[in-house]
């Protein structure tokens, strides 16, 4: 934290030097120092009196400004409230720049760079650092420079590009030793460390990882020497030395509570408990586990909410301690929903287990089937990704072809004018209109050949894969609905029901694709019609109720394959998702279409979610791709308890 105090003391001495000072100057003063003396015991109020500070000098003196607004942004920062510190420093920032100082300019753009680095909006954060690195550069700040060069290393480290992000913490290394920065040097150490941690090169990461402790007790740095405790237990636990891992990582927690770092102190209790658990030193763990679960709450990093109660469930598991291990994850898969699959997966295995000890066996096999069915679910879309993807390839590869073949018939037809031209040249003027006319009805007789010839191909298309992948599919389903009837034992009756639902989500997804290319269902009522017995076919068995409206005029208005496919699968996602998820009464569905645009909104009355929570899957990403593959807009409205609701807009040729 070097920069959040560098030059503070200088920052106030020139202001007395170089500008008269306001007339509330000496209550701008006495809140300032105010809030420095309580933002340790008492961030929240330090907070306030920032805010009252800022109020006093607001438009009168950017330097004035500047200063509370960047003491408030470092508080902030150290809170773990990186959105707000990022607001701040952007605004001192541009009160830094009505005065030119290039210094305070410098760190307003570094404490923002951190911060969006922080949040991992890695794009932003460059954007920031990279104008900071400019500056650094201008005036000869080497230090900055190398600063600059670490946070930048952490983006690419955010983003798993491992190796670039050696590189660039190594530059930064090398920056820091060469200006004899020993704090900065043992912070970048550390960071090397954990790169060589993550790549697998444990020797490496420990001699970086001891020789950065070693630094930052020598110059009694908390924050560098408290990092490298958490690299050597991450170590110690990589290599099974859990008794080493928990001593380091309590030094580490130490270090991390005089400094006030709550988002460090979560992530190390979490980590504590797992190695105490891996000790079998269960009530410990969850002594540990829980005291992480309190510092998430009060850091508000909710994304490590999943891993407390994951710990929390495992452990409580473990000393056979059902209904605790019921109530953590329970709460797992709530909070897992939105970050990770693969932790909702974790706590389907919890209750399968839990549920097991209690000996209540039909719920483990209720959980146990979910925990089969979200596995098989993630495989499908792996696999409807690759499909995807091959499908892609291989519309590309006809779109290649079908240029080429047009190039060659455009150079032909250039060809036959040119001779034709000059064999022109000696009859009359009549004689050229006519051939002109000739040539012109020509074209158009040949365009309209060839779309026939298209709409041809896409009904032997649509024909083929109706007659030939459809009846195979039917043949699987068919069979394997035998194989299950007569199977014997429950293994081989859960494979042959595995066989007959991915043949049934085959199906339906050749039925779907058959549709969209086939010409006779061209007409934007053709699709309405498709979307309303969907809707009715999956809503109405689940009892909920359904409010259909369309409007549509009565000239016919064509649509190409692709806004076919695409209007049709974000209709079924979303109308999925609410059958899934939503737990809602009463569906209300709009079309609206005109010959330039087309508009659906989706709406229901069911659970809704946060969307403030980042969510991982591929649904809401295929929606909006989809959109966008469209050249439309695609918005959703939602709030936990308030429903859902669906706006797209597309633009018609």
């Amino acid at each position: 934290m070097y920069r959040v105090l560098l030059l503070s003391v200088g920052y106030v001495l020139a202001f007395f030097k170089a500008y008269a000072l306001q007339p509330d100057s000496t209550e701008y003063l006495r809140l300032l120092h105010q809030a420095k003396r309580l933002q340790n015991d008492s961030p929240s109020v330090a907070e306030t009196i920032y805010l009252q500070a800022y109020t006093m000098v607001r438009s009168k003196n950017p330097n004035l400004e500047y200063t509370v607004l960047k003491n408030l942004a470092d508080l902030l920062y150290t809170e773990s409230k990186f959105d707000s510190a990022a607001k701040y420093y952007i605004l001192a920032w541009k009160h830094a720049q009505k005065t030119a100082q290039h210094t305070t300019q410098l760190g307003a753009l570094m404490g923002a760079g951190e911060s969006f680095m922080r949040l991992f909006k890695g794009d932003t954060s460059r954007y920031y650092l990279e104008q900071a690195l400019i500056i650094s550069k201008r005036i000869g700040a080497a230090g900055h420079q190398a600063g600059i060069w670490n946070n930048l290393a952490n983006n690419k480290l955010n983003e798993n590009q491992l190796e670039e992000s050696l590189k660039l913490f190594i530059r930064s290394a090398r920056m820091y030793d060469s200006l004899k920065e020993t704090r900065g040097y043992a912070k970048a150490l550390s960071n090397i460390g954990n790169i060589h941690y993550r790549l697998g090169h444990l020797s490496e990461a420990t001699a970086n990882a001891r020789l950065s402790l070693q630094l930052g007790k020598k110059i009694n740095d908390a924050s560098a020497t408290a990092y490298a405790h958490k690299l050597l237990g991450w170590i110690a636990r990589k290599q099974g030395d859990y008794s080493l891992a928990v001593v380091h990582y309590d030094s580490a927690i130490q270090l991390y509570r005089q400094i006030g770092m709550k988002r460090d102190l979560a992530e190390l209790s979490i980590s504590v408990g797992n190695a105490l658990y891996d000790l079998n030193r269960i009530p410990e763990a969850i002594l540990h586990y829980k005291e992480a679960l309190h510092a998430v709450k009060q850091s508000g990093y909710r994304s490590f909410l999943p891993y407390c109660y994951s710990g929390l469930a495992y452990a409580n598991l473990a000393i056979k301690n059902y209904n605790q291990a019921h109530v953590y994850s329970d709460s797992l898969a709530q909070t897992a929903k939105t970050i990770s699959a693969y932790l909702l997966m974790d706590a389907y295995e919890i209750k399968n287990l839990a549920y097991e000890g209690q000996n209540n066996l039909s719920e483990a096999l209720k959980f146990i089937r979910y925990y089969q069915h979200l596995k098989d679910s993630l495989t499908q879309a792996e696999n409807r990704t690759a499909l995807e993807d091959a499908l892609a390839r291989h519309e590309t590869e006809l779109k290649q072809k079908e240029i080429e073949q047009l190039k060659a018939a455009q150079q032909l037809s250039d060809s036959r004018s040119k001779i034709l031209q000059i064999s022109l040249t000696l009859f009359s003027i009549l004689v050229v209109i006519i051939a002109l006319l000739i040539i012109n009805r020509y074209r158009v007789v040949n365009k309209s050949r060839r779309q026939i010839e298209l709409e041809r191909m896409r009904t032997d298309i649509a024909r083929d894969l109706h007659d030939d992948m459809g009846s195979a599919l039917s043949s699987i389903h068919i069979t394997s609905t035998l194989g299950n009837t007569f199977a014997k034992g429950s293994e081989e009756q859960q494979a042959f029901q595995r066989i007959r639902d991915q043949a049934a989500y085959l199906l339906e997804a050749i039925s779907d694709l058959v549709w969209s290319v086939n010409p006779a269902h061209d007409e934007v009522r053709n699709l309405i019609g498709k979307m309303r017995e969907f809707a009715a076919e999956l809503l109405e068995v689940a009892g909920v109720s359904i409010s259909f409206i369309e409007k549509v005029p009565d000239k016919n208005i064509e649509l190409n394959p692709a806004q076919r496919k695409n209007l049709l699968l974000i209709f079924k996602e979303a109308v999925n998702n609410i059958a899934r998820h939503s737990k809602a009464a009463l569906v209300q569905i709009e079309v609206s279409v005109t010959p330039s645009n087309i508009a659906m909104r989706i709406s229901d009355n069911g659970m809704g979610f946060d969307k403030k929570i980042q969510v991982t899957g591929n649904g809401l990403k295929n929606l909006y791709n989809r959109a966008k593959e469209l050249n439309g807009s695609l918005e959703i409205e939602t709030a936990p308890g308030k429903g859902t609701t669906l706006i797209l807009n597309a633009p018609l040729p």
